[in-house]
Parts: C-alpha cells; structure tokens; sequence
C-alpha cells in the first residue's frame, strides 16, 4: 500500500517538473509543495509500520518463560498491535481520500482543459461527457493500469461554477467547412447564423493543416472551433461533428401549391403549427412519423436524444418554440438537463408518457 502510493506520488511530481517553466513558477510551485506534503505523510505511515515491526521482534526476542506472565504480556501486546493497525489503516484510508477525492478546480483552455492542483490534463471529448465550464469543481481519481497512458485521471462533475467562459476565449459552433483556393476555412455558425467575425468585419478562419490532418477533416464536415483573443488566425479544432447524426433541417415551409394531386389530403389539414419549430426528445424508430406529422400542418421539426452532447442539445434548443419530452424512452436526468436549457432560452417544455404522433402533436398545438 505504501510503495504504490509512493509510486503514484512520484509520477505526479515527475509529471509536474516535466512541465515547469519560469511562466507558469506560481502556478506549478504550490502544487510541488503539496505533492511533498503527501509524501511526507506517506513516510510517516511507513515509519510508523516499521516501529511496530521493531516492538514485535524486540519482544519475541525477550520472552519470559513463565506461562502467565507470557500469556498477559502477550494479551497486551496483540491489543496495542491492533490498535495501531487500525489507526494506520484509517490513515491509509485518509491519504487516499485526501489524494482521490478531493475537489479540484476545472480550468478550460483553448483546446481541453486543465486542473492545476494536480496537473492533469483534461480532454475535450470528457468536457463535453460531463458538461464542464470553466471553475467547475471536479473529482479526480487516478487510473492505475493500461489506461494510465492515456488519461491519468477519471473525472467527474462535483460542483458548478458561474457557468463563465475565460473572458478572452472566443467559441463558434457547428461551423460548416468549406473550400476556398484550395484550403479549408469556416466562415460562419450554423448555430447562430452568424458569420465569423474580427475587428468589426467578416473574417474567415484558415484551418490549421495539422488540426485538418489529425481530425481528418473535410469540405462539408461541421467542426467547433475556438480562439483566445485576439489571436483569430491560431484558431483550434475542438470537434467534428458527424453529419449523419445531426438533424437540424434548414428552415423549410410546405408549399401548398408544391403538392401532387395524390397528395390532396395533406392540403385540408388546418396549419396549425405554421412557422412553429417542434423539438422532440426521444423514439427514434418514430421519427419520421413525427417529422411528417408536424411538416404536414406547417411545422418545422427537430429531433434530439438525451445521449446527444450537451453541445448539439443547445443548439438544438435554441432553434426551437416548443420541446415535447417522451418521458417512457428518456432519462430523467436527460430532462433535467433539457429542461433547464429550456428555461434559459425561454422555450416553451411539454412531457408526455405516450409515444403517439397525436400526442406530440396535441402537446406543440397547445404551446
């Protein structure tokens, strides 16, 4: 227990003087005093182990060879050697809580994120797992084995912060890739509809070639990217998103005069979704029933699953009027989430337990 936990110490302090520089001395020099405090500890417990050690065979060594006194000296012993076993254990049980289970404050970066106190790095693919924001409380547990070389912490949500990005960090999302002289570039948010912009003028933003390499991006793929101001032309890719997974139409009436004459039927359904955009949560295998039911009375129709990232939810959320929830195929943490989006974008939210197409559609005509 000792030796592992002393092992796992000095991978964290090789990791932290790896990475000192003069720039980050007072960030990186608190953080090398705890590693040294923990240590520390770690010696006392062993040393303390060891004196128990020592007592025993001093006493073996010394044994009285009178049956009572043995027996009641022997008695005293074991109760003390237990005694001390179990504070030690307690205090194994305290280190490892103090080093496991901490809070620690989440800091996010350009690209990924960063806890200070224990220099672990944060990807950007668990950013979006767990919906962090700069300043948010997190756990982390240190992975032993294999996956180590990867990721040395298992991270997970403890607190919310403010919910405030770093002031000088700048986020477009689902930015569609386009082709321009032979390089990939984005120049607008198909989140907002708004183009990129820099010093008050539209600015496309060049692709880095290692960031196109890496992700294996394409013309057409939908990508988050983020800057620290006012460095727009060192802009990174945060994500790729798959277009075959997103469903955000572009905005899209029926045209009556546009149906066939087989179609006729569609033409007397009253409009009573017209310019209304519907988004449902939930029974993918009913999607395109729902999508032809909501378009056929001139709605235009969402679709979103609780296993979406928070990201794509939002912006998803955004677009919409109404969102109807199928309580029978989600979450309820998932609503939660959904909900609380809802009410910071002031958009009307509905639940039903029947997966039925009228109930959807009775829930987005009462909004």
């Amino acid at each position: 227990m000792d030796m592992d936990m002393l092992d796992m110490l000095k991978v964290d302090m090789e990791r932290t003087l790896k990475s000192l520089d003069f720039e980050q001395m007072d960030q990186k020099l608190p953080i090398l005093k705890q590693q040294l405090e923990l240590i520390e500890r770690v010696y006392l417990l062993y040393t303390a182990k060891q004196q128990c050690r020592f007592l025993d065979d001093e006493e073996e060594d010394s044994k009285i060879d009178h049956d009572q006194l043995h027996r009641h000296k022997q008695s005293d012993v074991a109760d003390e050697n237990d005694c001390t076993n179990q504070q030690l254990e307690a205090s194994d049980r305290d280190l490892e809580e103090s080093v496991r289970h901490r809070m620690f404050t989440f800091e996010r970066k350009i690209r990924g994120g960063f806890v200070p106190e224990i220099a672990g790095f944060v990807p950007e693919g668990i950013i979006r797992k767990l919906g962090l924001s700069h300043g948010d409380k997190v756990y982390a547990k240190a992975i032993e084995g294999p996956e180590s070389s990867s990721n040395h912490f298992r991270y997970e949500l403890a607190e919310k912060g403010d919910g405030k990005d770093l002031p000088e960090r700048i986020q477009y999302n689902y930015c569609p890739v386009i082709k321009e002289a032979g390089r990939l570039v984005v120049e607008k948010s198909a989140e907002t509809g708004a183009y990129i912009r820099f010093n008050d003028s539209i600015y496309p933003i060049l692709l880095d070639e290692n960031d196109v390499f890496n992700f294996k991006i394409e013309e057409g793929d939908l990508i988050d990217i983020a800057y620290k101001s006012p460095h727009i032309d060192q802009a990174k890719v945060l994500w790729v998103h798959k277009v075959e997974e997103l469903h955000i139409p572009e905005v899209s009436v029926t045209n009556k005069k546009s149906l066939k004459n087989n179609d006729k039927v569609d033409v007397d359904l009253d409009q009573t979704l017209d310019n209304k955009t519907v988004l449902v949560i939930g029974n993918e295998p009913m999607k395109s029933l729902y999508k032809d039911a909501i378009e056929k009375r001139g709605g235009l129709f969402l679709w979103g699953d609780t296993k979406d990232d928070l990201t794509r939810l939002k912006a998803l959320v955004r677009q919409t009027d109404i969102c109807v929830f199928l309580l029978s195929v989600s979450g309820h943490v998932g609503m939660e989430h959904i909900k609380q989006m809802c009410k910071d974008y002031d958009v009307a939210f509905q639940t039903t337990w029947s997966n039925g197409q009228s109930s959807v559609i009775r829930l987005a005509e009462g909004s």
